[in-house]
């Protein structure tokens, strides 16, 4: 058997869950299925404030293992902080030269741009987390649709900055099948 696929999400994802909707049972599922690998950034930013109980225990820390940071500084401008968005990129691209399987979830405009310019091979593996969660009925077979699309509507309607058309679309998605 393989090597089990890695999600490299950027801490949108887990503050979504965690915060956003309150279904941090979700993420238990989909460590089931995924190996959920962090960057320390990211990590310092989904622990800050907040009880992460035994969900932290799922989490598996990238910097230990890869150098995110020596992948970006040629690419940031002098002076320009990395963002957790940066690092997930960055991680996903050595991932992919290492022909490691990964899932990369990235929700802010600005961090998809920047992948698309700087590490465009990325974009096959790219969503966001409207697109993953459709993705964990249709492809990954982890989530019943009904579930999927009560955690949909949840998102939706906890205001996360995922526009409707993008959750009518992944809603239809899993409808599909």
């Amino acid at each position: 058997m393989g090597e089990r696929n890695a999600l490299l999400a950027d801490s949108t994802f887990y503050i979504c869950l965690l915060d956003d909707i309150r279904r941090p049972d979700i993420l238990t599922i989909v460590a089931g299925s995924f190996r959920l690998v962090v960057t320390g950034l990211i990590m310092r930013e989904i622990t800050r404030k907040r009880d992460m109980g035994g969900l932290a225990d799922m989490l598996e820390i990238a910097d230990r293992r890869y150098d995110t940071g020596g992948t970006l500084r040629p690419l940031l401008g002098e002076g320009q902080k990395t963002r957790g968005e940066h690092e997930v990129i960055a991680l996903a691209h050595i991932m992919h030269t290492r022909g490691r399987p990964f899932t990369l979830v990235v929700d802010d405009a600005g961090g998809r741009k920047f992948a698309r310019r700087h590490f465009a091979h990325l974009a096959g593996s790219m969503t966001g987390t409207v697109g993953f969660v459709a993705q964990c009925h249709t492809r990954h077979s982890i989530l019943a649709r009904d579930e999927a699309l009560e955690v949909l509507e949840a998102i939706r309607a906890s205001g996360f900055r995922a526009p409707d058309e993008a959750i009518d679309a992944a809603a239809r998605e899993v409808t599909r099948n």
